[in-house]
């Protein structure tokens, strides 16, 4: 009689652990409902019923609503903990995202070493952007001892997934001989292949290449070709070197005032060299009227971000 009844809880037992995985999966689906549904209060209760079971993307699904402040109130520590929790079960959506909160120091502080240990994990366990960060950390040295070949391996392998980012840094890696012997045709390829996905960054780095003629003939139109693309999606630092071309009349004809719109665009995003440009155009009245109050303004700012030829020169006028 008693095997009987120890068999029959035993039996009991199994049935009310898959019921818990199968209640798991379905309030995680429920969610996933709610939240298509625009229906943000049962999605969170949903969500919260799946956790508790232990459902690691749920776990890592609620974490990511805390870190952007979706629908809760932004809290990091409880984006971290429920982070945390999911990647040591393995989940790799939440290793990656704990990577980043240690790398950029979200409700922690900036933990290179931890913030390498969860982005190798993640890169292992088959995502790609972890791989593609793996590679510039192991190129910079980012919590772990630089390893150029590591760089490459692990930016090839995020290209090998189709990441659009990763192609104009492994035609880099191609270009300067990272990890691999230089190759200017295929760098060239991989900038174009990124180009192809609308990746300004690639459309940067090939401008740059034809701008400064690095393994190929300097030509200015192309490099201002590209600029112009990447300026055209949103690139500031492309605005500011499209303006100096513009100026300077390279690969076009000299446009000083469309050079000066384009200054005052990149300036007002933020780019310091365009600042700087900007005041001195103010000052010297080269492409607008003359305004030394405008100059200072510029060249201040510029100075405060640390260009050097603006902090001289502001020292000078105080």
């Amino acid at each position: 009689m008693k095997k009987i009844i120890y068999f029959t809880c035993y039996l009991l037992a199994l049935s009310n652990i898959g019921y818990a995985q199968q209640t798991a999966g379905d309030w995680y689906r429920k969610a996933q409902e709610a939240r298509n549904a625009g229906d943000h209060s049962n999605m969170l209760h949903y969500l919260n019923e799946a956790v508790t079971l232990g459902h690691t993307d749920a776990t890592n699904s609620l974490g990511y609503l805390y870190h952007k402040g979706k629908v809760v109130p932004e809290d990091l520590g409880k984006a971290m903990e429920l982070y945390n929790v999911a990647a040591e079960k393995g989940n790799s959506d939440a290793q990656f995202n704990l990577s980043l909160l240690y790398k950029y120091g979200m409700g922690t502080a900036e933990n290179p070493e931890k913030a390498f240990y969860w982005q190798h994990l993640a890169a292992q366990n088959g995502i790609p952007e972890a791989m593609s960060n793996l590679g510039e950390d192991y190129y910079s040295g980012y919590g772990t001892t630089p390893n150029d070949s590591l760089a490459f391996l692990w930016m090839s392998r995020a290209v090998s997934h189709d990441l659009t980012g990763a192609y104009s840094k492994l035609g880099f890696f191609y270009q300067y001989g990272i990890g691999t012997p230089i190759s200017i045709d295929s760098a060239i390829s991989y900038y174009q292949k990124g180009i192809a996905k609308d990746d300004h960054y690639a459309m940067q780095n090939l401008a740059n290449l034809y701008y400064t003629g690095s393994g190929v003939a300097k030509d200015a139109e192309r490099a201002l070709h590209y600029y112009s693309l990447a300026a055209d999606k949103g690139n500031i630092d492309c605005v500011y070197y499209k303006a100096t071309m513009l100026y300077d009349g390279l690969g076009t004809v000299k446009d000083i005032p469309g050079a000066f719109r384009l200054y005052h665009k990149a300036a007002s995003a933020g780019q310091v060299g365009a600042m700087y440009e900007i005041g001195m155009a103010y000052y010297n009245g080269d492409g607008v009227d003359q305004n030394r109050t405008e100059a200072l303004y510029w060249l201040r700012k510029a100075a405060k971000a640390g260009h050097q030829k603006a902090i001289t020169f502001v020292g000078k006028e105080d």
